[in-house]
């Protein structure tokens, strides 16, 4: 169970389901890594669950299901933990110097002083000033320097990191593959699910062979990457590969396309504002928070069918990659 709790006192905690016992391979399906982004890989794991969908191949694999491994965030409607702390920012080595961000440094005070309703304008100056490929890395690259900032990577691992890895680790000890398949959402064509991998060199080679060759790769070093996504210090995969150091590990986000990124970042930035600016309050803190929600997992039917036939594609592609 969770240290903190949710907003009506009630009890957290991260789920772990192990079924199959298969032990050569081995299919991770985790949620809720960005909080808020937990509604739409919750609606997909229970619903894999209700619909036996994964019955019929345990003889391929056992399957591993953690659930709402940041459960503070998803019950606060925020991506970041009770800490202030992005999760995809936090499987860092904290006994080594943490990286610097000036860029971000450069925006903190004016962020830190901002009111919601100044929100729209501060980034319209940021992309004007910055340019808008710039002032995205500044602020979503992460940041160590100031725990109620944006993007705050932390000072040392979350409960949520020591969660997620001693539950992989525990798991996960004895399989010669091992595929993990992240949900989030909030980036990319709406109602599509990218495949996004932060594994380079033979690994990407063989993520590409399982989920075909439009993966998009930030790391990887010929392209850059494309522009509307961000290579990360302390990212989860990071924490993946360190707790399953000895398999043959292909590890993914599942990165399921809302609104367009103006509109995610405005509301995030208000969200944040909302908790940690001049004009701090409950009433603000719900409506933002309910905001980000609607941004993430959007009411639309199509869009939710979108996403669940799109998991099962991902699955069927996980399963035959366990072939390759």
């Amino acid at each position: 169970g969770h240290p903190a709790s949710g907003p009506a006192g009630e009890a957290l905690a991260t789920d772990a389901l192990l079924l199959g016992s298969n032990r050569d391979n081995l299919l991770v399906m985790t949620s809720g890594t960005h909080g808020v982004e937990l509604l739409c890989g919750s609606g997909c794991q229970t619903g894999q669950l209700e619909t036996g969908r994964f019955d019929s191949i345990l003889d391929r694999c056992s399957v591993l299901l953690l659930h709402a491994l940041n459960p503070w965030g998803a019950a606060h409607r925020r991506r970041n933990t009770e800490d202030n702390v992005d999760l995809c920012r936090n499987f860092m080595d904290f006994t080594k110097p943490l990286p610097t961000n000036p860029a971000y440094e450069g925006l903190h005070e004016t962020i830190s002083q901002a009111s919601v309703a100044e929100v729209e304008q501060l980034i319209a100056d940021g992309f004007a000033q910055h340019g808008t490929r710039d002032f995205m890395n500044a602020l979503m690259s992460g940041q160590y320097a100031y725990a109620d900032g944006f993007s705050f990577g932390g000072q040392a691992p979350t409960w949520s990191n020591l969660t997620v890895s001693s539950l992989l680790a525990h798991f996960g000890d004895g399989f010669e593959r091992v595929c993990i398949v992240d949900y989030h959402s909030g980036v990319g064509p709406y109602g599509y699910g990218s495949i996004v991998c932060l594994q380079e060199g033979d690994a990407l080679a063989k993520t590409q062979r399982i989920f075909g060759d439009w993966v998009i790769a930030p790391r990887e070093k010929t392209t850059g990457g494309p522009s509307n996504f961000y290579t990360v210090f302390g990212h989860a995969a990071d924490g993946y590969l360190a707790a399953l150091p000895n398999v043959d590990l292909s590890t993914v986000v599942l990165e399921y396309g809302t609104y367009s990124s103006e509109e995610n970042l405005q509301a995030m930035i208000s969200e944040h504002v909302a908790r940690f600016g001049r004009d701090s309050n409950p009433a603000n803190i719900e409506e933002q928070g309910a905001v980000v929600e609607a941004l993430h997992h959007p009411a639309d039917p199509e869009w939710r069918r979108a996403i669940w036939d799109r998991a099962d594609h991902v699955i069927d592609q996980a399963i035959a990659g366990f072939d390759l």
